[in-house]
Parts: structure tokens; C-alpha cells; sequence
């Protein structure tokens, strides 16, 4: 890229992770949880790289004069692959305070893990609580996405979308307590669609109960698929309809 927008190169030397000698990260995310480089709250990043086989978290300043990430912490390694993070924010915020967040993760046990995070102003984290989806069920989590809301005792409600080894999608949906960060289990919709053997769900909550779910399916074609989900975390399909459009245009 031209000098002169700020570009520069990576690093050469890519450093080892998950607690094997060489390993390297082949899937990585980011999430913003608050503040900014310039604002009475410093902005606070955190990163995830995996191996494949393994997780670590690593959390940044954002430099006010730079405007570059500033290592602070890093956790040590945790099992999993097919890593997201996911901020737990109010709808509408100042970002004066570091949200809370949940990290997931696929385990070879066919499970959906979730964890809660916390970082503190020195970057540490504090893990709170961990609880996973799927053997329970019978049920093997191929693909996955997630979303969240507030609820009116404070308290978050998180939904995740997963498709099964059957292919098959299903809505599960979890309260993470904004104080404890303890997870808990709340409803699994039951199998719906018919999404393609490889599709990866999104998910995105627009309002109250409303959140809205979209797939590629096994015609190839983009399909939504709006849900209601209540306070108890009650998931109610509601509706919707497929593209007419090959989703690769």
C-alpha cells in the first residue's frame, strides 16, 4: 500500500500460540468493547487467534497520539476452533465503560462452548463462566453465529443459530447475568430450514423480541427467516422468505 496512507508491512516473524512449540494462527477475530483512543475511556480491544486446535485472547490500548495497537495481556490457550467474539453493549451506548463479552468456540466434542469475558483497565481478563450446546441434544454444531440483547432486569440474552451436522439449523438462546457473568441454557428451537451442507447462519437483533436470521440454502439461495424470542428466551418462528436470487449473484 502507498506509504503515505500509513500502511506498513506485518512483521516477518509470526509469534508461536496455543501452547504448541510452533503453532501458528490460521483464524483470527476482533471485538471493539468500549472507550476510544481519545476519550476519558481508553479504547479496549481484544483479539483471538487460533491455531485450529486452540484459542488465545489478547487484549490492546489503542494509542492516542499513533492511533496503533498497544499490547496489554494475553490468556494462556483453551480448546476450540471456529472462534467469535461478540461484545455484550446496551443498544445504544457512550462507550465509557469496557462491555463484558462472550467468546465461542467448536470443540471436537460437537459442541458449542460459550464463555464470559471481562477486561479490566490494565487489560487483564477475568473469565467468568463457560457452558456448551450440543451432545446433550444429540446434536453435532457444524456452523454458528451470534447476537444479543439487554433485557429489562439488565441481564443479556444471547441467540445463536447453529447448523447441525443433519443439516439442519436450530435457534438457541442463553441469559448471561451481567453481574456474575454466569451462563444459562435457556430453550433449542428444534430443528427448521433446509440450509446448504456448508452454509455459515448470521444473525443480527433489530428491536424488542425481534431478531432476524439469513443462510444460504441447499437451492443455493439466500434465506431469512425472522424469530421472536421473549424474555424466557422462548424462540417463535415468524415468518419470512427466500431470495428468488443465486446468492453468489
Amino acid at each position: 500500500q502507498p506509504a503515505d496512507l500509513g500502511f506498513t508491512d506485518p512483521p516477518k516473524e509470526v509469534p508461536p500460540i496455543i501452547g504448541v512449540e510452533e503453532g501458528k494462527p490460521n483464524e483470527v477475530d476482533v471485538v471493539h468493547l468500549g472507550g476510544s483512543p481519545s476519550g476519558p475511556t481508553a479504547a479496549k480491544v481484544v483479539a483471538a487467534a487460533g491455531s485450529g486446535a486452540g484459542v488465545k485472547l489478547f487484549s490492546y490500548n489503542i494509542d492516542n497520539g499513533t492511533r496503533l495497537p498497544v499490547l496489554l495481556a494475553q490468556t494462556g490457550p483453551f480448546a476450540g476452533k471456529d472462534v467469535k467474539l461478540h461484545a455484550l453493549s446496551p443498544k445504544l451506548s457512550p462507550k465509557l465503560e469496557v462491555a463484558p463479552f462472550v467468546a465461542g468456540v467448536r470443540r471436537d466434542d460437537h459442541n458449542l462452548w460459550l464463555t464470559s469475558w471481562q477486561v479490566f483497565d490494565d487489560g487483564a481478563f477475568k473469565q467468568f463462566d463457560t457452558r456448551g450446546y450440543g451432545a446433550n441434544a444429540d446434536v453435532h454444531v457444524e456452523a454458528y453465529a451470534m447476537a444479543h440483547r439487554v433485557l429489562d432486569d439488565g441481564n443479556f440474552q444471547v441467540v445463536t443459530p447453529v447448523r447441525t451436522s443433519a443439516d439442519k439449523l436450530r435457534i438457541i438462546t442463553w441469559k448471561v447475568e451481567r453481574d456474575s457473568g454466569k451462563i444459562s441454557g435457556r430453550n433449542d428451537s428444534g430443528d427448521w430450514g433446509k440450509p446448504a451442507s456448508d452454509a455459515e447462519p448470521s444473525i443480527a437483533h433489530l428491536d424488542g423480541n425481534l431478531y432476524v436470521v439469513s443462510y444460504r440454502n441447499d437451492s443455493g439461495e439466500m434465506a431469512t427467516r425472522y424469530w421472536e424470542v421473549n424474555a424466557q428466551g422462548t424462540p417463535l418462528d415468524a415468518g419470512g422468505m427466500v431470495s428468488g436470487i443465486d446468492h453468489y449473484g
